[in-house]
């Protein structure tokens, strides 16, 4: 205990002497070194050089928290930034988006201060009905002014050209809005069923009720490929990525009378049990 005391005064000694070098350094530099003195500089370069490794590793851990929390006020600002400027019903702008392996297509993006988000999908009036056949959902359908379905070619081509973000609105009759965000969404393949091959990291207000969808294949009325033995998307009323059945199901029945509780309307578990007045899906190049 003596030696361990006696070495700490020590370091504070050579801080003392010396308060305008803000590093810790090397004792020898600073000390006298004769005699006896040579035993108390090596035991005080020991602790200035563990000290020092420990200011570093905490100035690391400090950036790294920095990084986080940087992150999390992003996630956070762009939840807050597209839901108040993509409310439902707000005016879009059509463009022309060229993909290798198809030809040009029209798409619409959302005009929002964050700008490049392409809609895919959209809910809000139930004019356009989502229990289609696994044809109409390949190559999409609707109208992208309205309610529409931008297709499963197309959002596997994008997808896996380069990594897209996925965020999610929904809107429930009494007005509440939430959202759902994934940093690494992609799609498979035709020959892969559509597969939902990639989401990434969740954040948001509306709970993850997309995970339990993972690396399911498509699913519609006419091409039953999902987990039960029975046809989930014709019980459902719609197009999925369903396992056994569902968590999730953005294109179920939209039902226009509120607090209607029911698996088959438009559907996400992990929030409000009843079918939502307003949902839309967006995408965006990851690295935008």
């Amino acid at each position: 205990m003596f030696n361990r005391m006696h070495s700490s005064f020590v370091v504070f000694f050579v801080w003392f002497l010396f308060p305008r070098d803000h590093s810790l350094g090397s004792a020898e530099n600073n000390f006298p070194q004769s005699g006896s003195n040579q035993i108390l500089v090596a035991q005080c370069n020991g602790y200035c050089d563990e000290l020092n490794n420990k200011i570093r590793s905490l100035e690391d851990t400090v950036k790294e928290l920095q990084s986080r929390l940087e992150n999390s006020k992003s996630q956070t600002n762009l939840g807050e930034n597209l839901s108040d400027t993509c409310p439902s019903g707000s005016p879009s702008g059509m463009y022309q988006m060229k993909v290798p392996g198809v030809e040009p297509f029209q798409v619409t993006q959302c005009k929002s201060a964050a700008a490049g988000w392409t809609v895919i999908q959209r809910r809000l009036d139930g004019s356009v009905s989502f229990n289609q056949s696994w044809t109409n959902y390949k190559n999409g359908f609707g109208n992208e002014r309205g309610e529409f379905f931008i297709g499963l070619q197309k959002l596997h081509l994008m997808t896996a050209e380069q990594p897209h973000d996925l965020f999610i609105q929904l809107k429930h009759f009494n007005g509440d809005t939430v959202y759902a965000h994934f940093d690494d969404f992609k799609v498979g393949s035709e020959k892969e069923l559509y597969k939902l091959e990639r989401l990434g990291q969740f954040s948001g207000t509306a709970g993850d009720s997309l995970k339990y969808h993972k690396d399911k294949k498509f699913s519609t009325f006419d091409n039953d490929n999902d987990d039960s033995r029975k046809n989930c998307a014709a019980e459902h009323g719609g197009g999925w990525w369903y396992h056994n059945c569902l968590s999730s199901s953005l294109n179920g029945l939209y039902f226009k009378e509120g607090e209607t509780y029911t698996l088959n309307g438009i559907h996400w578990g992990n929030w409000k049990y009843y079918s939502f007045t307003f949902v839309q899906m967006m995408i965006r190049p990851k690295f935008f």
